[in-house]
């Protein structure tokens, strides 16, 4: 599984992007945006919580738990993906680059 977001503070908006392999059948992946307001990162109580939150989009049964490492974070401060495929560079990139 792969989660990404990330804030175009110039222009306003908010990107998310969630992928998720599926068995051999087509991925699930989700791709939005918002512009609503959103937390300032500098705030002393910013955090970041992946699950927990009901996606009504997201196919019937959800996924088991995958037992699994987090293996890679990356923190970018000066690039922001604005696409689907622009999400898909970033999750496929090696960790050496």
């Amino acid at each position: 599984m792969f989660v990404g977001t990330g804030v175009d503070s110039v222009s306003g908006i908010h990107y998310g992007f969630r992928y998720h392999l599926n068995n051999g059948q087509p991925p699930h992946q989700y791709f939005g945006t918002r512009s609503a307001s959103y937390y300032a990162l500098d705030y002393p109580t910013t955090a970041l919580n992946l699950g927990g939150i009901t996606d009504p989009d997201y196919p019937d049964g959800g996924i088991d738990p995958a037992f699994a490492y987090l293996q890679y974070v990356r923190l970018y401060l000066d690039y922001t993906p604005k696409t689907e495929e622009e999400f898909i560079k970033v999750a496929l990139m090696e960790s050496a680059s």
